[in-house]
């Protein structure tokens, strides 16, 4: 404890500085960390320090210290402190219990939600005499105590865009075996953003069998089962495109087959000869069509494309300017890897996201090293799933392309969840269709 460990005036002399602290207890929510007299004492004994005059009867007291929340959604504060605690008193009275013991205090202190009332009586040095006051920290609601665990950091999205994050973790390093979590997202100029994301490490997954569909994630709750997948209406479109091409073959195939025939049988000038050229010629036709569709779509795609790669290589230059030589040098290997489908360090990749630059780049070099990834908006049909996730006793997660090995979501887990969406939804956000 920093305070309790400077050189601060406390009772009558002064606070030591010891080669170990005294251990101590923090309760973030609350705003405060405590020491126990006794163990206080106990670290001034085996360093032979003098131990300075407490106040009578507070041998199982403990002493506080502030701490304050690192959530940014709001300003940094303490609700303990904004009751009226100060460093260095000393508690010895929670919620009308007087500590017996010196583990008393603790034990009262853990069992504090954020929904319950916390009354303390402390004492206080003032000047040359002992004060005896009373702290009360109100209760938070739902949501004031989802806010000080969301917290809001600066990250360059997929096309190195600028963007505000908002996540239960303050660590936005995505790629953590067995995770599952949602954060919300804003653009300049664009509505907030809520998004799920899973990932697995997977690195011995066998090919997936299935050309015509997608591997997915699946979710399996106490009441429903989930598929996660990728929007496949590209992909779909894609294989709806392949088989009009494969029937318009085949229609051509036979219609040249049945014209030879016809021609071989009434000759060149019969109506049947006719009637099958025609047949023929209509099948050409579609054959034609399709090809100029094929070709404009392809036309749109590489515009697209390159409007996209625009945006991204002018980000990507305004980053490699800014960067550090040994910056550079880790972009390029990065870039570099990519092009040939090496493997990339993990320490080169992590030190990346943790400066939230290329996340693109870093999430298709994870997929390369192994990983399962998702991260997707969640929709408003999805709603259901998250409710279902956050209530329900059992939830496991798995890959479908090893779908024996099950990860369960865990109960913090959930709760970041349930912050998220509760401050998402506080903020004005709304699910896509």
């Amino acid at each position: 404890m920093r305070v309790l460990m400077s050189c601060a005036t406390l009772l009558i002399g002064t606070l030591t500085v010891f080669a170990a602290d005294p251990p101590s207890q923090e309760y973030v929510v609350l705003g405060f960390r405590t020491v126990k007299v006794f163990d206080y004492k106990k670290a001034l004994r085996e360093a032979g320090e003098e131990i300075p005059r407490f106040p009578s009867r507070t041998t199982n007291a403990l002493i506080a210290e502030i701490v304050y929340s690192r959530s940014r959604l709001k300003k940094i504060r303490s609700r303990a402190k904004d009751a009226g605690l100060k460093d260095q008193d000393i508690i010895f009275l929670i919620n009308g219990e007087l500590l017996k013991t010196p583990t008393d205090g603790n034990k009262i202190l853990q069992k504090i939600r954020y929904s319950d009332a916390l009354e303390m009586r402390v004492i206080r040095r003032n000047e040359n005499q002992w004060e005896r006051i009373n702290v009360q920290v109100k209760p938070l609601t739902d949501l004031e105590y989802y806010r000080t665990q969301v917290f809001d950091q600066l990250r360059r999205d997929e096309e190195l865009t600028v963007c505000r994050i908002w996540s239960a973790r303050e660590s936005l390093h995505r790629f953590t075996d067995d995770d599952i979590q949602l954060y919300f997202k804003k653009k300049r100029k664009e509505p907030l953003q809520l998004m799920i994301q899973l990932e697995l490490f997977l690195p011995d997954a066998p090919l997936w069998k299935d050309p015509e569909t997608l591997s997915c994630f699946m979710i399996k709750t106490d009441q429903a089962e989930y598929k996660l997948t990728y929007d496949d209406s590209e992909f779909k479109k894609e294989l709806e495109v392949d088989k009009q091409f494969e029937e318009t073959k085949k229609s051509i195939q036979i219609a040249q087959e049945q014209l030879d025939a016809v021609a071989k049988k009434y000759g060149q000038d019969s109506l049947e000869y006719t009637e099958a050229s025609n047949t023929l010629l209509v099948a050409k036709r579609k054959y034609i069509r399709l090809e100029i569709a094929e070709e404009e779509e392809l036309a749109r795609l590489r515009q697209k494309s390159k409007e996209d790669n625009k945006v991204l290589n002018a980000n990507f230059n305004k980053i490699y300017a800014n960067a550090s030589e040994q910056m550079r040098k880790m972009l390029d290997e990065v870039l570099d890897k990519l092009g040939t489908q090496e493997r990339i360090s993990n320490e080169t990749l992590f030190r990346l996201e943790s400066m939230g630059l290329i996340r693109g780049q870093i999430t298709l070099a994870k997929m390369l090293n192994g990983w399962k990834y998702y991260e997707m908006p969640l929709k408003k049909k999805q709603r259901k799933m998250i409710d279902d996730i956050i209530n329900s006793k059992t939830v496991f997660m798995y890959h479908e392309r090893e779908p024996e090995k099950k990860y369960e979501v865990t109960p913090k887990q959930k709760e970041q969840m349930k912050a998220v969406l509760g401050v998402f939804e506080a903020e004005g956000g709304k699910l896509g269709n």
